[in-house]
Parts: structure tokens; C-alpha cells; sequence
């Protein structure tokens, strides 16, 4: 924050640091190639969420560095994994595993 006095009144001046943004793209599948569509890509450190398309593929930007990234859909296993965001980042492609049913307890 910038503080600025004239004579009598202040006046404070913001200025945002200029973020680099890096571009992410990939495609989410499930073991068998399948795509997802409807998984969401979430990025909760810099509040980034995207959603794939009918594809399975999704696009999104956030600030370059190191991010924590998941990805979850239902019926599936969530993915996490820390992601290297650069200008432009290889694409990512995502496996999730479907989710296994708990089964109830047999031994009582």
C-alpha cells in the first residue's frame, strides 16, 4: 500500500503486484480411455476451478509456480498432485480410478 499526503486529506493508493499467469490444459479419462466429462479441476490455493467438457478436456490459467492441484468427479477417486505452471505447461493427462463401495462389516 502507497500512502500519499495533500495538505489536509489523505489518499491511499493500492497497487496489485502484476501476477504471470500460466495457461494449463489436459484431458481427464477413466482406466479404460473414457472421457470424463463433468469432473472439476480445482485449484484452491488461487481459487481456480474449471469443469472438463463432454471430452473429458479442460483448459484454465492461474499464476505460474507450484500448485496443488485436484480433480474429482462421482464415482471416482479424487487426484491430487502438485502441479508446475509455467507460461505454457504440457498437457496433463489425468486417470481416476473408480471408487470402490465400502463393504459392511461381516463379522458381527
Amino acid at each position: 500500500m502507497i500512502e500519499s499526503r495533500h495538505q489536509t486529506s489523505t489518499e491511499v493508493v493500492r497497487r496489485a503486484a502484476a501476477v504471470e499467469l500460466g495457461l494449463l490444459c489436459g484431458a481427464v479419462r477413466d482406466p479404460e480411455a473414457q472421457p470424463i466429462s463433468g469432473a472439476r479441476i480445482i485449484m484452491a490455493d488461487v481459487g481456480v476451478t474449471v469443469v472438463t467438457d463432454r471430452r473429458g478436456r479442460f483448459c484454465l490459467t492461474a499464476p505460474k509456480g507450484d500448485r496443488t492441484m485436484s480433480v474429482t468427479a462421482q464415482g471416482y477417486q479424487p487426484w491430487i498432485q502438485t502441479i508446475s505452471i509455467g507460461r505454457e505447461t504440457d498437457e496433463l493427462a489425468i486417470v481416476l480410478h473408480f471408487a470402490t463401495l465400502a463393504r459392511p462389516d461381516s463379522s458381527r
